[in-house]
């Protein structure tokens, strides 16, 4: 994760309290965004990701 947070701070140029907000709330947003894809271009029966939001939300 914070191979992630430094490439967020060297490509937008972002204090580091904004890159941490941001490495913190990637993992879940990839997993809403990867849900979101599959509900809209495949199945409007698509799962909720219930369990990989808890996986990327643990400690």
């Amino acid at each position: 994760m914070d191979e992630r947070r430094t490439a967020h701070h060297a490509i937008a140029g972002i204090p580091d309290g904004a890159a941490a907000l941001v490495s913190r709330h990637a993992p879940v947003a990839e997993v809403m965004e990867g849900f979101e894809r599959r509900f809209r271009e495949e199945c409007r029966t698509a799962p909720f990701p219930a369990e990989a939001l808890r996986r990327v939300s643990s400690p």
